[in-house]
């Protein structure tokens, strides 16, 4: 089954070393990215969240000063817990101070499309072409 995390896999395999999110003069390539998607996705499982339950989406987002910024769209599984101070905090302390996500936003759900693939320009707050 495709999805975003399939995806992020196949391109940190394919292009690791090509330039993923943009913070300032700092780039995390999509090795990068894959490997804090899976440090997210490691903090969601230790809460209870598995595989199948719901999804989290790690993208970069427009940033006034620093060009992009990392964010984490966030489903939780009915009756889950996680503050976004936590989420933030978990991830500051494992991950270099460029790649740890500045945003959380926590969801009801991602915004895909008919085949399930997430549509991150919505996440990212940027305007779609009519």
């Amino acid at each position: 089954m495709l999805n975003l995390a399939v995806m992020l896999e196949n391109s940190a395999r394919a292009v690791p070393d090509r330039t993923a999110v943009v913070l300032g003069d700092l780039r995390m390539t999509y090795a990068e990215l894959d490997t804090a998607a899976r440090r997210v996705a490691g903090l969601l499982r230790s809460r209870g969240i598995g595989p199948g339950d719901k999804m989290v989406a790690v993208l970069g987002v427009p940033h006034v000063t620093h060009g992009e910024e990392v964010k984490a769209c966030v489903v939780l599984a009915p009756g889950a817990e996680l503050a976004e101070a936590e989420l933030i905090a978990w991830c500051r302390d494992r991950m270099a101070g460029y790649k740890y996500p500045r945003q959380v936003e926590f969801r009801g759900r991602l915004p895909t499309n008919a085949t399930g693939k997430i549509l991150k320009r919505e996440l990212r707050g940027v305007p779609t072409a009519p």
